[in-house]
């Protein structure tokens, strides 16, 4: 949470975000969505710089023909990301977008 807060933080208030929404998805694609460990991963997958070797990490699942891959966050230890290929074939059967809805920043951090 303090890293959310700090970023928040950094926002020009002239600039706060307006608009935004948040939703949940409904992913039903057993067998083709992969966790790699962090064994898999290359080394430098959680600096702070770009590293191409990540992003091809995914790139390669997505070419395996994976609906999506669950990796580790670099920013907040214990916590994944879901990153999906909306390119697969079988995307809009697989991912179901479930309610959307705004999403309201605490007006705290708008200071």
């Amino acid at each position: 949470m303090d890293y959310f807060e700090d970023l928040v933080n950094q926002i020009d208030r002239k600039t706060w975000p307006v608009g935004l929404k948040i939703s949940s998805l409904n992913v039903g694609a057993h067998g083709q969505i992969i966790t790699p460990t962090v064994e898999e991963l290359p080394e430098k997958w959680s600096e702070l710089t770009y590293h191409v070797e990540v992003q091809m990490v995914v790139t390669k699942f997505f070419r395996e023909g994976l609906v999506g891959a669950i990796v580790p966050s670099a920013i907040v230890l214990g916590e994944h990301k879901l990153i999906l290929n909306p390119n697969h074939p079988d995307f809009q059967q697989t991912v179901q977008i479930g309610g959307v809805e705004p999403l309201n920043l605490d007006k705290r951090f708008n200071r």
